[in-house]
């Protein structure tokens, strides 16, 4: 029977005493280790990777320079003067846009309803939401209202509130009618310039005599 080494002189190579296919497998698992524990020729020194690491430790515990803590508010500073005029333009133009279009359903609404009803129906500038401000007043920022013509008290059909903002909302006249067969009373054009008004921010609503509503852009005054 073969006699197992001490602790002292055991050995993983293998010995004459263990079985062929045994010894065999051994060995090939022993080259095996040798090969993936081998250093690379590509890797660093140990202590190169030591010292890198050490210096990174040290610039993390530092954190950001005086210098590098002012170039990055420079920049954010110069971002910040670039993006607000440019993001306060775009909220501008926004509300310009919404504002129109809304006062152009009011328009065509009234058209409509003119031509359904066979009747005038006018819109026109109004504080209270019920009554009609003096068709000279060309003041239109608080509100208008639409409503069939000639009624009294006034036929309100709808309603519209003061525009956002503290724009200004002006026309040629304080009233506008549609007639039966949808031809406006006269021709007549409203000026929608939004406050800070830079560019082509401001709008022009026209109303032809046809009844024909359109907007363009126009430039600040």
């Amino acid at each position: 029977m073969p006699t197992i080494p001490s602790r002292q002189t055991r050995s993983i190579w293998p010995n004459r005493t263990m079985p062929p296919h045994f010894r065999a497998g051994l060995i090939a698992f022993e080259a095996h280790e040798r090969r993936r524990l081998a250093p690379s020729p590509a890797d660093p020194p140990l202590g190169a990777t030591i010292r890198v690491v050490r210096f990174l430790r040290a610039r993390g515990m530092a954190g950001v320079t005086l210098i590098e803590l002012v170039v990055t508010l420079s920049i954010a500073a110069i971002l910040m003067t670039i993006a607000v005029p440019s993001f306060q333009d775009l909220i501008r133009n926004n509300r310009a846009s919404a504002q129109v279009n809304e006062f152009l359903t009011a328009l065509n609404l009234a058209r409509t309803e003119a031509v359904k009803r066979g009747a005038s129906v006018s819109v026109c500038s109004s504080t209270d939401s019920t009554t009609c401000r003096s068709s000279s007043v060309t003041n239109w920022a608080d509100g208008w209202i639409l409503y069939v013509t000639g009624s009294s008290p006034l036929d309100v059909l709808r309603v519209w509130p003061a525009v956002n903002g503290t724009a200004t909302f002006t026309a040629t006249a304080g009233e506008v009618t549609f007639r039966g067969a949808g031809q406006a009373s006269a021709a007549i054009t409203f000026t929608y310039t939004p406050t800070g008004c830079t560019g082509d921010q401001q709008r022009t609503i026209s109303v032809t005599a046809v009844g024909r509503a359109s907007s363009s852009k126009a430039t600040c005054p």
